[in-house]
């Protein structure tokens, strides 16, 4: 199978509405409409549940099938006393020299 970069490839029901980039709350686990919310919300809670989705998206693919100029990585660490963790989300994009154009895959 071949690299696809499709967003609705990553996000279920991802859509352009001709102004707004719309991604249902369904689409992004563990993220409700009062952590989404755009004033009593919490931004940390909808970055993790983007960052989730895309990574988990990422990593569910065959290695042949990723994208080689975007790589997104998760690493879990655990506190063993507390059971508490922390988890780390890293992404990397090939970019043209002449700006943050992401370079085309392959």
């Amino acid at each position: 199978m071949a690299v696809n970069t499709a967003p609705s490839a990553w996000i279920d029901n991802i859509a352009v509405d001709g102004t707004n980039l719309v991604i249902p709350l369904a689409s992004l686990e563990g993220l409700s409409a009062d952590e989404a919310n755009g004033t009593t919300g919490d931004i940390r809670k909808i970055a993790r549940a983007v960052l989730h989705t895309l990574v988990t998206a990422y990593l569910e693919l065959d290695a042949e099938d990723r994208p080689t100029k975007m790589v997104l990585t998760r690493t879990t660490s655990t506190d063993d006393g507390t059971g508490a963790f922390q988890r780390t989300y890293a992404a990397q994009f090939d970019l043209e020299a002449s700006g943050e154009e992401v370079v085309d895959e392959d």
